[in-house]
This record gives C-alpha cells, structure tokens and sequence, in this order.
C-alpha cells in the first residue's frame, strides 16, 4: 500500500491499497487540479481515481445509487444510467442519503447546507 502522511508529525492520514489488482503498486500521481489520482501497478495496469466524490449510497432495494462531490447525481443502478443531476450545493457536497422507500433524497455540503430533492 501507500500512505499519506502528515508531513509535520509524520502521523498516517490515509492509505491506498488494492487488493483486486494482486500487484504491487509502483507508481501514483495527482491531476493538477488535485481532484483525480492515479495509480500505476506493476503488472501494467493504471486506474483512476476520482476524488470529487465524497459520499455514495445505494437506496434500500438497490435501484439507485447517489453520488455527493462537485454536485449531486442520482443513477439508475441496471443501466448504470444518470438520471437526475443537482448543483444547489454552492461548496462540495459532502454527503448524500435516501429517504424512506427513495422518494427523496438528503445532501449536506461543505456550505453548511441540508438540501432535499424529489425522486
């Protein structure tokens, strides 16, 4: 694995592992913009990571799933479809929850905000 440290106190803030490639990783950079990573295994794979998401969940029946980063998008599980899209948030979103039965969902955000939206 990797880790990221804090640099001051030498303290472990995260690690990164991937125990589906089966292969060391050798390599990991991140865009300019710091809101994608990617790593690089030794046997020649790369995968990226997308780091503007914050938060995702799958309502009860695992119909949908809802992602919370930039924005908030809502997907239709069996086609892997975007269905809905929101951008109230003014900041990141930081995190998204399914209301009973899906009909709603909730998202807080990095502006101290609570919005909900209809299904």
């Amino acid at each position: 694995y990797w880790a990221f440290s804090d640099i001051q106190t030498g303290r472990v803030l995260t690690k990164v592992t991937d125990e589906t490639s089966g292969c060391s990783l050798t390599c990991a950079q991140f865009h300019p913009d710091g809101l994608i990573f990617g790593t690089g295994t030794m046997d020649s794979q790369i995968k990226i990571w997308d780091l503007k998401v914050k938060s995702l969940i799958f309502d009860q029946s695992g119909t949908y799933l809802a992602l919370g980063g930039t924005d908030v998008q809502i997907y239709i599980c069996k086609q892997w479809t975007e269905i809905l899209h929101f951008t109230e948030h003014s900041g990141l979103t930081t995190g998204v929850a399914f209301g009973h039965h899906a009909k709603f969902i909730a998202s807080t955000g990095m502006d101290r905000s609570l919005k909900f939206y209809s299904l």
